[in-house]
Formats: structure tokens, sequence, C-alpha cells
């Protein structure tokens, strides 16, 4: 009886082993990702072309370093449990958690259409901050959005191997994210992305930004809104601001004028050509590396 009790005990164990296996993977991969991971089908190392996304809580170490502990992981566990859900609902892979960081890819081992999952999901997020601010009011996020060839692959220690991507995307999103600060806005996507999306999406032509291992200046875009959600002036004003932007490139000062008349509205990266053509004008600014005076 003991022997028997003995073996019994070790296959709850084994299959509880199992179910919490099944269940992690679930939770970062999504349920129909999940079941192909589990059963190792469709992970073999491929090269794929994706959409990669890397969400970061803006001045996060300021607001822990200001805030009580409880509330500060409180907030963090909020937050990532929601913007997850949205991820895994769209079929996104959360690929790493990186402190109050967020990961994720679409396009491998599922899913072609995987700009327009991605950026559905940013915006997504995006539109769910309102709710979390009510209990969080500091709460707010910046995400870059590339797509590109990458190597999809399990990769990592035998006992713990991780199905994962490595490749250009994955380090330019990671940049785009931090360019949001310097144009006030949350969600930037590459010139790649939004090339491969359709017409649900309203962007708008932030300029050039350079990248770390890219030779060349990128075109960058900030991700608005669906279209559909867009009214007539915002359009209008998105499509000034641009004119604005291809003006600057060419190095004619009209630019100025059509930055600060759209400054007054309140808009963010109008102020931040304002700052920076003001500061070119004094002599005592610098071109950094996203107000990059080039040819449009």
């Amino acid at each position: 009886v003991s022997m028997t009790s003995t073996i019994i005990l070790g296959l709850k164990a084994a299959h509880a082993m199992t179910k919490q296996r099944d269940e992690i993977a679930n939770c970062l991969l999504g349920s129909q990702v999940a079941q192909d991971y589990v059963r190792n089908r469709d992970v073999r190392p491929q090269k794929k072309n994706i959409t990669v996304f890397f969400a970061d809580l803006r001045d996060f170490t300021g607001i822990s370093n200001k805030m009580p502990l409880e509330y500060t992981v409180s907030m963090l566990n909020d937050y990532l449990s929601e913007m997850t859900k949205i991820i895994l609902e769209k079929e996104g892979i959360v690929d790493k958690f990186i402190g109050d960081g967020i990961m994720a890819y679409w396009g491998t081992p599922l899913n072609t259409d995987h700009a327009v999952r991605c950026c559905e999901t940013a915006l997504l997020m995006k539109a769910r901050l309102p709710e979390l601010r009510k209990k969080y009011p500091e709460l707010d996020f910046k995400i870059g959005i590339a797509s590109g060839e990458v190597i999809a692959a399990m990769i990592g220690l035998k006992q713990r191997p991780a199905y994962t991507i490595l490749g250009q995307a994955a380090n330019i999103c990671s940049r785009l994210e931090g360019v949001n600060k310097e144009f006030g806005t949350n969600i930037i996507i590459s010139d790649e992305t939004r090339k491969i999306l359709n017409d649900k999406f309203l962007t708008r032509w932030l300029g050039y930004s350079r990248v770390q291992g890219v030779e060349e200046p990128l075109k960058i875009y900030e991700l608005v809104c669906f279209l559909d959600e867009a009214d007539e002036g915002l359009v209008k004003m998105i499509r000034l601001f641009e004119d604005a932007v291809s003006l600057y490139h060419n190095n004619d000062d009209n630019a100025y004028d059509i930055f600060l008349r759209l400054s007054e509205l309140g808009d963010r990266p109008s102020k931040a050509y304002v700052r920076k053509m003001e500061d070119l004008k004094k002599g005592s600014g610098r071109v950094t590396k996203e107000f990059i005076i080039k040819k449009a």
C-alpha cells in the first residue's frame, strides 16, 4: 500500500508540474501559441518577418522613489496584468518582462497580419490607461514598434529553453520607445511597420531618428489612433504638421511658424520642434538624433 501511495503521489506531483508548465506557457504565449510550444510544434529555428514592440512606463523610477513600496508594486502588477491580457487577446507573444517594461511580438509562430495586430494592441493599451489612472494617476507609458526579419528559435539552457527572437527589429523598437520622450508621444512606429499597415490607422510623420547599429537615419511615425476615431480637424492638423516637418528638413524657416501655431494648440511634437528650432537659432542647441536635418 505504501508503494502504491508513493507512486500515486509521484504521478500527482508530475501532473501538477506539467499543468504549471502549461499554465506558465499559456500566460506568456496565449492559448494557441502555448499549445504549439508545449507540443514542440512550429518552434524550429527559422527566419521570419514579424512586428515587435517594447512598452515602458514613463518615469517609473521617479514614481517608485516618491511612492510607498506597496503602492508601486500594486500599480506595476495591475498595469502588467491588464496590458498582458490585451496582448494575448490579440495573439501576441510576451517575450519578456524587463522591470516595468514589456517586450512582445506578432508574426511567429502564428498570424501574418502582425503589424496590424501589434498596432491594434498598442492603441487598445492606450485606451485602457484612463481607467487605470483612476487608481494610479501617474500611470503613463511609451511604446516603440518595429517590423523586420528576425531569427525565431528556442534559445537558452537545455533545461529551460525559451522561444524568443533575435534581430534588428527588436533593437529598433527598444530605441523608438525612448524617442517618445523627445516628442511627448506615446507610440512611435518605424517606417517598415507603417508600410505594411492597412488604412484603419492614423499615423503622423515625425521626422528621422538615428538608431545604434543602423547606418541610415530611420523615418519614424507616431501611431495616433484608429482612423475612424479621428475627426477632420485632427487629420488636417497632422497633415499640416507633416508639411512643416518636410520644410524643416529642407532648411525652410517657414516650418517654425507652422510649428509655433500648432504648439499653441497644445500639440507636443510641435512644441518639441519649436524648442529645437529656437535653440538652433540661438546657437545654443545641437541637432540631436531625433531632429536630423535631412532632405525629405
